[in-house]
């Protein structure tokens, strides 16, 4: 794929109108989130680096795009609309979907059944991603990078995207990651094995509503955690399948489970919450 066929036409940036404003919906540390119109709803992710890392980033962000729009053949990937402006690096663009998943699960008051269903279709997109020649790497598993359509149909996005921009460990997913990259001296790509820790943390946190390591107020004190090899916290009474579950996505890489693996483990879940 040629890498200027990511780039959204010239004709199709942003036009804010009096009457359709931006609206800032989320500020990470490292980008703000907007919605925006061309014509119809979208979100624009602008990012905030250093001027030394822009023209690294770039790059990886043309790659990471470039990946993305390999994927979007399966129903649960969500659409990459494109790469839009220059500066300091591309906006990445997508279309607007109201809900994350944890939002879904609250508003509507889905039961166990479609809870661990709608796990399951993320897995299955995941699996999706690891299964083209080559792989495709997420590298940002988390209920926030999962949205939910008004049909309830889950979304895998930010693809590739995490990894392009940061480039260190040093961010807010640190809960979510493999405890091999963490404790990483120097950059450790990512791995599908990497990918199947970040899901098995995103299921703990779509089933305890909470965070991984909730049990630790800031990020330096799970860092030093994953070094002791401790895990996050169970919420008590946990189904023992999930537990194993759970605890299967988290053993040293080659001992780790497959995405695939996971996939049929979730659809085992939700079978037996129908019962």
């Amino acid at each position: 794929m040629d890498q200027f066929a990511i780039y959204l036409p010239l004709d199709m940036v942003p036009r804010f109108s009096r009457r359709s404003p931006v609206a800032v919906i989320a500020e990470p540390r490292h980008a703000n989130v907007v919605v925006c119109y061309i014509p119809q709803p979208c979100v624009m992710k602008n990012f905030r680096l250093h001027e030394d890392r822009v023209a690294n980033v770039k790059a990886s962000l043309e790659v990471a795009a470039m990946q993305w729009k390999r994927a979007e053949g399966h129903p649960n990937i969500h659409r990459l609309l494109g790469l839009c402006g220059n500066y300091p690096v591309p906006s990445v663009v997508t279309p607007y979907i109201e809900r994350s998943l944890l939002e879904y699960l609250l508003t509507t008051q889905a039961n166990n059944v479609v809870m661990f269903a709608t796990l399951q279709s993320v897995a299955t997109a995941l699996g999706y991603l690891h299964d083209q020649n080559p792989p495709i790497l997420h590298s940002n598993v988390k209920a926030s990078n999962i949205l939910v359509d008004r049909s309830g149909k889950a979304l895998l996005t930010d693809i590739g995207i995490h990894n392009a921009v940061m480039q260190s460990d040093a961010d807010s997913s640190i809960r979510w990651r493999a405890r091999e990259i963490v404790l990483s001296v120097g950059p450790s790509p990512p791995t599908k094995a990497a990918d199947c820790w970040s899901m098995g943390m995103t299921i703990l946190e779509v089933v305890s509503r909470q965070r991984p390591f909730a049990q630790f107020p800031n990020d330096a004190q799970v860092i030093m955690a994953l070094y002791q090899g401790h895990f996050p916290l169970l919420p008590p009474g946990l189904d023992g399948h999930l537990e194993g579950l759970l605890s299967s996505c988290w053993k040293p890489p080659l001992q780790r489970l497959s995405i695939q693996t996971i996939a049929k483990y979730l659809r085992l879940l939700s079978e037996r919450a129908r019962e």
